[in-house]
């Protein structure tokens, strides 16, 4: 007899088939099990080994025995006659049918219903009305890895590889990467991946997740459309911890090639990914945890333990240069310059900042974060010696962001600074770009929603602030700009209500706070709660005592340091206690000229009336020319801040300044219309420039009795005008 024939008689070929078949489905399964309940990394290995070790076992057992009516028997020992081999092949035939079901049940399970607990990237869609159907726009977003190791204790390291994955794909030429800050916000979130794809403006995902056993670590990732939730690719990756930089540029090389069928742009791309700068991996991984606490938490405590987190990162890799900008750039933020978290000198933090900056540009000159932490280190120089420091910062910005187009910390600081001088178009563009890109970003919220309620665009603030209030979960942030947006509606009580149970640290928010009470004129809180002696020296001005403000603010070494803390504090303490003639001569020392004060005042954000005053009541020589400088800058501002409060107290101003009662009062009437509530807007101050007469007291009265209804709405009694 043939063998082979005897071999299909007795079914062996089928009984292979079907334990191949159902093999199959069983490592399918157990790869889902391993995912969903968290089983060790080893676990689908171990059943796919012994599947394997079971397949030769069943060949023989299906040689050696036939199924009977009455059990199973040796199949040498049934007679030819009696044989039911023939309906045992049909019944086996059904059974790999089954089986083939079950694996396409499993295979689809695997595919379109997605693993439990996983990372998130995306690539959004535009419509393309007229064709009538969705076109991908090129954009992705990354969210966090998830932790799926036994211990639940690598957070940081998953983070990582969701970063090194979004770092690599912000390389491709004209795809968007949506920003790490709103993506890790979902991280532990059960929302609908419909509402992250709107919140993000997403259209895939993909989801994955890491799991560390001692030295090695698997890896899975999941391409997923938003749209209808089916699975697009799916790969796993088991490798050496000690190889992690290369699993990671692996996995975005991986992603990015499956996608370029639905993105063909990506596909020219894939090739050129290169990966980020490497570092040894405990350092790695104190870096990243260091960079989260200073961009997603931001508080003075934040910023000093990720500096100690820094330090020892460097400890492990002197030359890692972004731990070494980082360290330069937490340096900035817990010095005592303006927009800061800190109280060290500025002049102690510069050597420090400067020292770091460098050894990070020695370590890698092409750096990215390296350019960053320079162009920080002339920011902050800036603060000390002025605004003649602000080209190198502004280039050094740049730099980052031409090396790193998707460095949303990079890009906000530089549209910090160029709104410091007066470039309010490019900063409101790169603004706009950074919060598209991450809605989440806390800095940039804070600048662009600033910027818009100084532009009177009220209503615009508010859609940014609720949107970003939807993406995280430290609602302290955005309540405290939401308390910014009703003291600009004028609707002070109702900003302090929302300020006084917020307990947050953060330095954005105590300026708040003082805002909001020197609006109410209370000076007596100034006093008792700012931080910094120039900031009290308001609260003394609005109580009248003008020896006590003098005495404060000339004991903040900034107020004399910086030109542009000079022009906010410095010149209206002196010029209102009656010395015109010491900010005469300070203009002479320290400014020069009236381009030099038109700087000045852009880089503080603040008006400079009571410079021109001061030079008016002087009679210097430079009066007239500034006065003319400063109703030009204005007049270029027209049309974008026309319907600010800001804006038009300037006008009201310069129409004071230049005898125009009426202009004046028209102009200081729309700054109360569009909510301006100006605790200094009084008698005692304004009185110097404003002619006396019936429509300044009109325009005094209103202004006091405005604040008047706030303050009796938190049961305040009404103030009394400084006299001094």
């Amino acid at each position: 007899m043939n063998l082979f024939n005897e071999l299909k008689r007795r079914n062996v070929f089928r009984a292979a088939g079907l334990y191949i078949v159902v093999g199959w489905a069983l490592a399918q399964a157990a790869s889902l099990l391993e995912n969903a309940l968290s089983l060790p990394a080893w676990f689908d290995a171990l059943v796919i080994s012994l599947l394997a070790l079971g397949f030769p076992i069943a060949v023989i057992f299906s040689w050696a025995y036939e199924m009977t009516p009455e059990g199973m028997k040796l199949t040498k020992d049934v007679p030819p006659g009696e044989s039911v081999a023939a309906r045992t092949g049909k019944k086996l035939d059904w059974a790999i049918l089954v089986g083939l079901g079950v694996l396409v049940a499993v295979t689809v399970g695997d595919r379109f219903i997605g693993r439990k607990d996983t990372t998130i990237i995306a690539v959004s869609k535009t419509g393309a009305a007229a064709a009538g159907e969705a076109l991908a726009d090129n954009s992705i977003a990354v969210l966090p890895f998830a932790d799926m190791s036994s211990e639940k204790d690598q957070e940081y390291f998953s983070d990582g590889i969701s970063e090194e994955l979004l770092n690599v794909l912000a390389q491709v030429k004209d795809l968007r990467v949506a920003g790490r800050t709103s993506s890790f916000a979902f991280k532990g979130q059960n929302k609908d991946l419909r509402e992250i794809g709107e919140l993000l403006d997403v259209g895939y995902i993909v989801e994955g997740s890491i799991r560390k056993a001692g030295n090695k670590v698997r890896v899975t990732a999941q391409l997923i459309q938003v749209k209808d939730g089916y699975h697009q690719w799916s790969n796993t990756y088991d490798r050496d911890l000690t190889d992690i930089f290369a699993v990671q540029d692996e996995i975005a090389q991986a992603i990015v090639s499956e996608m370029s069928s639905a993105l063909p742009a990506l596909a020219a791309s894939t090739a050129a990914l290169k990966p980020s700068a490497r570092a040894d991996i405990g350092a790695y991984e104190r870096f990243l945890l260091a960079r989260e606490k200073m961009t997603q938490e931001g508080s003075k405590e934040a910023y000093e333990s990720a500096v100690a987190l820094l330090d020892e990162a460097i400890a492990e890799d002197p030359a890692y240069a972004p731990a070494l900008a980082w360290r330069a750039y937490g340096e900035v933020m817990l010095s005592d310059a303006p927009g800061t978290v800190g109280s060290t000198p500025v002049a102690e933090s510069l050597p420090v900042v400067k020292s770091f900056a460098d050894r990070a540009f020695a370590a890698d000159s092409g750096s990215a974060d390296a350019a960053f932490a320079l162009g920080s280190y002339h920011g902050l120089l800036s603060h000390l010696e002025g605004p003649q420091h602000l080209d190198k910062t502004i280039e050094g910005l740049r730099k980052a962001v031409a090396i790193r187009p998707n460095f949303p910390q990079a890009q906000n600081d530089l549209a910090y600074f160029l709104d410091q001088k007066g470039e309010d178009a490019e900063m409101l563009r790169i603004l706009e770009e950074v919060l598209h890109n991450d809605p989440g970003l806390r800095d940039a919220n804070h600048v662009y929603i600033a910027r818009l309620i100084v532009l009177g665009r009220l209503d615009e603030a508010e859609a940014v602030r609720a949107r970003w209030s939807r993406i995280i979960s430290d609602q302290s942030q955005t309540e405290g700009v939401r308390a910014r947006i009703l003291a600009a509606r004028g609707r002070l009580a109702d900003a302090w209500r929302v300020l006084e149970p917020l307990q947050s640290a953060d330095p954005a928010l105590a300026l708040t706070r003082l805002g909001v009470r020197q609006s109410l004129v209370d000076g007596d809180w100034i006093i008792a709660n700012a931080r910094e002696p120039r900031r009290k020296a308001f609260g003394a001005m609005l109580k009248g005592d003008f020896g006590l403000a003098i005495s404060l603010v000339d004991a903040d070494p900034l107020t004399r340091q910086n030109k542009a803390a000079a022009m906010a504090f410095y010149v209206p303490v002196h010029y209102h206690a009656g010395d015109a003639a010491g900010v005469a001569a300070y203009y002479d020392a320290e400014i020069g000229t009236p381009a030099a004060a038109i700087e000045t005042s852009e880089a503080c954000g603040c008006s400079p009336l009571w410079l021109t005053a001061a030079l008016k009541d002087a009679q210097h020589k430079d009066y007239p020319a500034l006065l003319a400088a400063w109703k030009a800058d204005a007049g270029k501002r027209r049309a974008t801040h026309e319907k600010s409060q800001g804006w038009n107290a300037e006008m009201g101003a310069l129409a004071a300044l230049e005898g125009d009662a009426a202009g004046a009062s028209d102009y200081f009437t729309k700054t109360m219309d569009y909510g301006g509530r100006n605790g200094l807007f009084q008698k005692r101050f304004f009185g110097s420039i404003l002619p006396a007469g019936p429509k300044s007291d009109a325009l005094f009265a209103r202004m006091r009795g405005l604040i008047d209804a706030e303050r009796a709405n938190l049961g305040l009694v009404p103030f009394a005008p400084a006299e001094g």
